[in-house]
């Protein structure tokens, strides 16, 4: 009796086994479906997973995972199988927060908060980055001076709705409100550096028009030193 129990248990363990490994390969997926954390997937994603429809269960994961891992968009990628012939696939995306382009070149570069170029588009919505050159490739990481200064026109984008700014030489220059250019280094203390724009900013349209000093001929602001420069 003991030695049918252990029997037992292999013939029961080898069919375990054998369900495991050669069921994916008998069942036919005939529904795939895609959904991010932002809803359903991009047409470009879903239209491509959705092509392994028709293929066995098997098959068709290996498929989509490789074509998932070479996404520099897909940050990770689960699967969810129903029953009897349906596959989830849930993905997390990275989300686009800057861009780096040219309007001569109609090319945008769409980077996430880690700098990582995520998508590139002929157009966009995002604070841009405005480059002479080629803007860097698809799954391609920006340098810490670029990301560096996206950071700070996407702040200036939430505060005052300025979109775009362009390096020059070794410094990062935006126009502000009231037309003013302000001039920022491509390292240092991101906060500080805002927070005195903003304060200069405040001082000159507080300034009474009574002062001993004209602030009204103000037209950069250069905050590249200790002490920012007032032209």
């Amino acid at each position: 009796m003991k030695y049918l129990k252990i029997i037992l248990s292999g013939g029961l363990l080898a069919l375990f086994l054998a369900a495991f490994l050669f069921v994916p390969a008998l069942i036919k997926v005939r529904n795939i479906s895609c959904h991010s954390q932002f809803g359903p997937c991009s047409r470009e994603l879903g239209d491509k997973i959705a092509s392994y429809e028709g293929k066995n269960l098997k098959s068709a994961k290996a498929g989509i995972t490789n074509y998932l891992k070479s996404q520099p968009q897909v940050k990770d990628f689960s699967f969810q199988f129903k029953f009897s012939d349906k596959l989830i696939v849930n993905l997390i995306e990275a989300k686009a927060r800057f861009a780096i382009g040219s309007k001569e070149m109609g090319t945008f570069s769409l980077v996430d908060k880690e700098g990582k170029v995520v998508e590139i588009q002929n157009s966009t919505n995002l604070p841009i980055l405005l480059v002479s050159d080629k803007p860097p490739n698809l799954g391609e990481k920006v340098g810490s001076d670029k990301l560096f200064a996206l950071e700070i026109i996407y702040s200036l984008f939430s505060v005052y709705q300025v979109k775009e700014g362009k390096i020059e030489g070794e410094a990062l220059k935006i126009i502000v409100p009231d037309g003013i250019e302000a001039t920022f280094p491509l390292q240092g203390d991101k906060d500080k550096l805002l927070g005195s724009l903003v304060l200069i900013l405040m001082k000159l349209k507080s300034e009474p028009k009574d002062s001993k000093i004209d602030y009204t001929h103000i037209s950069k602001i250069d905050l590249r030193f200790e002490n920012p420069v007032l032209r």
